[in-house]
């Protein structure tokens, strides 16, 4: 604020108290401005007005249905001007022009819902700003403010607001929501049909019911309670994942009756339903393959194909696919102190595997020589499947795998060249002589190395040959030796030989055959003892070698007690030898040192090794007496199988498995063993459970068939028996050992385990107990857990599923996993924390409490527990005001000036909805500080009020009075402490007349030096014209000499012209004033008297030195207020103080550099002005008296804290 004086007071506030903050004195005569902005006004605390504190939107008027851009209400708002300021009387009246030009008026709306839209002439309309409204708002209602924001140039924003109360109606404008989305849940392919196993939640933020359908034969859900149920069994589908579309569809219940018909809502989603897969089925072998004997020729080559392995198991997922592969190196058994080493020459190729079988190549990895010294011509080999579920299971399957000779050699002689010499003597004049047996040998096995011998030469006389056996004989027409034609020998012939293989091979070389004739009595040079030692032929045991070591190899039973006994012509002596007739090959045979007794000569054949039958069963041995020509006999020695071999597995150990809860005779596998004895029924394996090794709980559960096959009829439970059983089986052949003691046959232990494959046939267990009861407020949020409830499961690789069963109206609640232990490598049991949390709007006066079935999931088992939940009443509900139907405010009229005990009209009452209900509070509420109803007070009783009015009432003329009161009754439940409601009131006020005219027109100047000079006074009557208590006017002046006024008696517009007979001198009198006497239309009148200035002529005086002190308030904040605005005006001695105008002005200096300028007679500065003392010399001209003058001028600037002046502000004088 600013203001000069001289020698008097200027009285800045009409009927405002402003304490001990603007004190001014007058130094030099000089006036107060009109143009000094008003200290008061230019802080301004009151924002732009509204025309009603409250706004209140009923139900019946509004829903929640409205789209966006729809219009609320429209309401106005007037700018704060100079004709709303809080004073008596205009500024206009007064002589001081307020400087508070308005600037832009902005209206927002804190809630962004809703936004307000500009219209014309200060009216803006509320819209929506949101599709749909939200009815679960906090009390089903919306309520915020308006917030009207005034700007102007060179001060601070100015701020009023509105309560805006929008009670919703409710409709169906919201589809179902589903709380989780994707949900995925998971059952047992064991499950049985009408398994509950997941339940599907879904919201309607309309508080609708939910109806739920579900789009599978394969399961079934509840259409109230979104349960989830197994309709068909899984086992008859392979299918390990369903993807299921299921649809929420609310009940519309949210629509009023008004309202119906009520549309209708749907939402679909796709839940995932996991079919947890049991591995209760071991890998299968197909088309009788164990156990088979499969054969390959040496010819095939590396890679080749030997047979097909096909594998089958239907088990879901994992637990289906199938491995075919050999044991491991490390599970293969040591026979003989070696690995077998069979397995190298093999390899195994899986094929992709198709639906439920697989299927494997067994190929070669080598090049196979049947013929080739010691090869191995049998293998065994065992081929295991394995599933890769968990835990896996496997089964295993034996294969003998013979190699097939191919005819691909030809016979071969040992000799090429034969030579013998027929002794006439020797053989009488037998027919049935042997002479020389010829010997081929041929690489390849069975028919391929079997031989038939023929003679190749025509015509040959005296001769044939046996085919078998290779001998050469006399032919059935020629009667003996004696009958032999000396003259026709030596006879020499070709002999071939041709194996038995298809199709046959012949030798390469022919065997050339000479024999000669002594047909003297000449004895030949060595003889046989024994003509059967030219081709002897018995078997002996295969273990003769361990039991009879070095006693030469005989069989009594065949005639033959070992001795060999030959006889020599000469005296000389010689030795026999037992070799193979093959080159390069080794027998484990040898000949016995020669004994002699004259010239007759014994040996016989030791077998130097152990014989083993399983590798070569028979052996022909050459023997050779050497002398010349050299004595030959062969021998053939067959081996007798001893039961030598044990029975071999060929893998140290297996896992098998059973599951649990089966029931039955159920084959687990059939185990096989090999024997490499060659003869039945020392190669007779049969199997018998080893009850001194196997676990003790084995018998009685696990039995052994003697054919291997492995079974129990015992019902397995993984909690409560063993879950892995050790088994061993003997494998024992079908004669006594070769070396038992006691007829006791060969044995051999296989470790067989047998794990039981949980199937999750424990339901799980709430450990709290079986019901709980809790309570919580029915304000409870969305999302809020309220009960933690721990689930144990002692399968400890449950998959748990959680949810409710029923009583879960609305779907209000929600039940799920909080936390569990699945990442516990080390857990011994399953443990999971389900949260009880509340997923929708709670209401004690709707649902009181509810009965929960929650429940547990294991894939398998179901457990459940039921908890009660209480609902606590809160205050939930605002009051609603009992309104007449048709009205949205209460409506009163009452006269002007008038107290009043009880305004007449409708008891104002508001109820409490909630339950219980509580007492009401109700007080006055408006935003309007121009509003003043000090004078209303409410009669509140029995939770219902009504209003009075004390003295002296309510004012309805200018400047303070109002035709219409608007304001808002509060009720406000819990005695005053709780929600509040608001009601619009609207009293109207009766005038009375009690306002005569007055004149507002100021100011009023009569210059000088002018003759009857005149000036305009306008009546005005604050009273209402539509009572006729205004015009017309009857007006006179009163003790006014020199004055008249000129205008009708009765003045229907109010405007006189006042005349001053004379001229005026201002050097004489610059003020006068005039009393004035009017009435109004009828008769009431006042008088009022009116300032008069007499305005200055400008003349040729001069000027001279004047001084001023000019003191600022400055307030905080309001420093900008003070920039480029009149300070104060410039003052020099001048009998013309009329025409500051005329002059000019030039700033000389000033005290503290601050920057200040003079225009028209005013102080000003650019800058912002803050507190502190400043000295400012001014240079004044007067051009019209050519005089020149100093003005200096002393500026003061205090600061005030702003509260003190809004503190200050709001005491109003009455």
């Amino acid at each position: 604020m600013i203001c000069s004086k001289k020698h008097h007071q200027c009285l800045l506030f009409h009927y405002f108290i402003f304490l001990n903050i603007i004190q001014s004195n007058l130094i030099t005569e000089q006036t107060c401005q009109n143009d000094i902005p008003d200290f008061f006004n230019n802080v301004n605390f009151g924002g732009p007005l509204f025309d009603q504190s409250v706004y209140t939107i009923t139900t019946s008027s509004f829903s929640v249905l409205s789209p966006i851009n729809t219009p609320v209400f429209i309401f106005n708002i007037q700018p704060q001007t100079i004709y709303t300021r809080s004073s008596f009387i205009s500024t206009s009246v007064t002589g001081r022009a307020l400087n508070i030009t308005p600037e832009i008026i902005t209206v927002t709306s804190n809630n962004p819902d809703f936004i307000v839209n500009s219209l014309s002439n200060g009216s803006y309309a509320l819209v929506t700003n949101t599709f749909p409204l939200n009815y679960f708002s906090p009390y089903n209602r919306y309520l915020f403010n308006l917030i009207a924001t005034q700007t102007y140039p060179n001060r601070p924003l100015v701020s009023s607001t509105a309560i805006v109360q929008i009670n919703l109606e409710n409709y169906n404008v919201h589809a179902p929501i589903f709380i989780l989305s994707n949900q995925i849940f998971s059952i047992s392919e064991t499950a049985i049909i009408g398994t509950r196993f997941g339940t599907v939640y879904a919201t309607d933020a309309d508080n609708d019911g939910i109806i739920y359908s579900i789009s599978s034969s394969q399961f079934s859900i509840d259409s109230l309670t979104g349960v989830l149920q197994l309709q068909q069994t899984l086992q008859s589908s392979p299918a390990s994942q369903y993807f299921v579309n299921v649809t929420a569809s609310d009940d519309g219940t949210s629509c009023s009756p008004a309202r119906s018909p009520c549309p209708r809502f749907s939402t679909s989603t796709i839940i995932t339903i996991n079919v947890t897969a049991v591995n209760k089925r071991s890998p299968q072998f197909l088309n009788q393959i164990c156990g088979s004997t499969v054969s390959f020729y040496e010819s095939n080559t590396i890679g080749a194909n030997i047979t097909t392995l096909t594998v089958f198991d239907d088990d879901r997922g994992e637990n289906g696919q199938i491995s075919i592969s050999f044991p491991s190196e490390q599970s293969r058994t040591i026979v003989s102190g070696l690995r077998n080493t069979a397995y190298s020459q093999f390899y195994i190729q899986q094929l992709t595997q198709t639906g439920t079988t697989r299927t494997a190549v067994l190929r070669i990895n080598t090049s196979f020589d049947y013929d080739a010294p010691g090869a191995t011509r049998v293998w065994y080999l065992f081929v295991l499947a394995t599933d890769n579920g968990t835990p896996q299971r496997q089964s295993f399957c034996s294969l003998r795998i013979n190699l097939l000779d191919l005819n691909d050699n030809p016979p071969v002689f040992i000799m090429t060249s034969w030579n013998y010499t027929i002794y006439r003597s020797a053989f009488g004049n037998s027919n049935n002589a042997r002479f020389l047996r010829i010997i081929a040998s041929d690489a390849d096995s069975g028919l391929n190395g079997m031989i038939n011998y023929f003679i190749g030469t025509i015509n040959v006389p005296y001769f044939t040959i046996n085919q078998t056996t290779g001998t050469i004989i006399l032919r059935d027409n020629v009667p003996g030796v004696f009958s032999l034609d000396v003259n026709q020998f030596p006879i020499t012939f070709q002999v071939y030989a041709q194996d038995r293989g298809s199709p046959p091979r012949v030798s390469e070389a022919n065997a050339t055959v000479t024999i000669y004739y002594n047909n003297g009595n000449d004895p030949p040079p060595a003889r046989w003892s024994d003509p059967r030692y030219e081709e002897l032929n018995f078997p002996i045991i295969e273990k003769y070698y361990e039991i009879y070591r070095n006693q030469p190899i005989f069989n009594l039973s065949y005639g033959f007690n070992g001795t060999i006994i030959y006889q020599l012509t000469s005296q000389t002596s010689s030795i026999m030898t037992v070799r193979s007739p093959f080159q390069n090959t080794y027998i484990p045979f040898s000949d016995v040192p020669v004994s002699r007794n004259g010239n007759i000569f014994s040996s016989g054949i030791v077998v130097t090794s152990g014989l083993h039958a399983e590798i070569q069963s028979v052996y022909l041995i050459y023997i050779r007496v050497l002398v010349n020509p050299p004595l030959i006999g062969s021998t053939t020695i067959t081996l007798i199988d001893q039961n030598d071999q044990i029975p071999t597995f060929d893998i140290r150990s297996i896992v098998l498995s059973v599951v649990e809860n089966e029931n039955g005779n159920r084959i687990i596998a059939q185990i096989q063993a090999f024997d490499r004895d060659v003869d039945y029924p020392n190669n007779y394996v049969q199997y018998r459970l080893n009850g001194n090794l196997s676990d003790s709980e084995v018998n009685g559960i696990f039995f052994v068939a003697s054919n291997g096959t492995i079974w129990t009829n015992a019902t397995f439970d993984c909690e409560s028996n063993k879950t892995l059983y050790h088994l061993f089986i003997t494998a024992y052949d079908g004669a006594p050992a070769w070396n038992a003691l006691n007829n006791e046959p060969n044995t051999q232990d296989f470790q067989f385990d047998i794990q039981v494959i949980d199937v999750n046939g424990v339901p799980p267990v709430f450990i709290n107990s079986s019901s709980i009861t809790i309570s919580i407020n029915e304000t409870t949020m969305n999302g809020t857990g309220i009960l933690n409830l721990t689930i144990i499961d002692t399968d400890f690789d449950t998959i748990p599923d959680f949810g409710i069963l029923s009583g879960n109206t609305k779907n209000v609640f929600s039940f799920n996993l909080l936390s569990d232990n699945i990442a516990d490598s080390s857990r011994k049991q399953y443990i999971a924390i389900g949260q009880l949390y509340v997923a929708g709007p709670l209401s004690y006066e709707i649902t009181p409490n509810y009965t929960l079935v929650l429940f547990a999931f294991d894939t398998q088992n179901l457990a459940t527990i039921t908890v009660t939940i209480n609902l606590l009443p809160q205050n939930t509900r605002a009051p609603y005001f009992n309104l007449i139907p048709g009205f949205t405010s209460y409506q009163y009229e009452v006269n002007e000036g008038t107290a009043i005990s009880r305004l007449n009209g409708p008891v104002i009452r508001a109820t409490d909805p909630d339950i219980p209900a509580t007492s009401i509070v109700y007080d006055i509420v408006t935003n309007n500080n121009q509003l003043n109803l000090n004078n209303l007070y409410l009669n509140q009783t029995n939770n219902e009020t009504t209003i009075g009015i004390s003295l002296p009432g309510l004012s309805r003329d200018l400047p303070f009075g109002y035709s219409t009161y608007n304001f808002s009754i509060r009720a406000t439940d819990e005695a005053g402490l709780g929600v509040s409601s608001y009601v619009p009131i609207s009293i109207k006020v009766i005038d009375i007349n009690n306002n005569a005219p007055i004149p507002t027109n100021s100011h009023w100047i009569l210059n000088e030096n002018v003759i009857n000079p005149s000036t305009t006074v306008i009546f005005t009557d604050y009273d209402d014209p539509t009572q006729y208590n205004t015009i017309p006017f009857r007006v006179e002046i009163l003790n006014s000499p020199g004055f008249t006024l000129s205008g009708p008696t009765l003045n229907y517009d109010g405007r006189y012209q006042l005349i001053y007979n004379g001229m005026l001198n201002r050097t004489i009198t610059k003020n006068l004033t005039v009393t004035f006497n009017a009435s109004d239309n009828k008769g009431y009148s006042a008088i009022t008297t009116i300032p008069i200035i007499v305005g200055d002529i400008l003349n040729t005086y001069p000027i001279s030195d004047g001084f001023k002190t000019i003191n600022i308030i400055y307030i905080n904040g309001y420093m900008n207020s003070l920039r480029n605005v009149p300070l104060g005006s410039i003052y020099v001695n001048d009998l013309d103080d009329w025409f500051r105008t005329s002059r000019t002005y030039s700033i000389r200096d000033v005290s503290n550099g601050q920057l200040f300028s003079a225009s028209q007679g005013f102080l000003s500065t650019p800058e912002a002005l803050y507190p502190g003392s400043y000295t400012i010399h001014v240079d004044v001209t007067k051009p019209i008296a050519s005089s020149t003058a100093l003005s200096t001028i002393d500026l003061s600037v205090t600061g005030v804290d702003s509260e003190f002046v809004r503190e200050a502000a709001t005491i109003r004088i009455q």
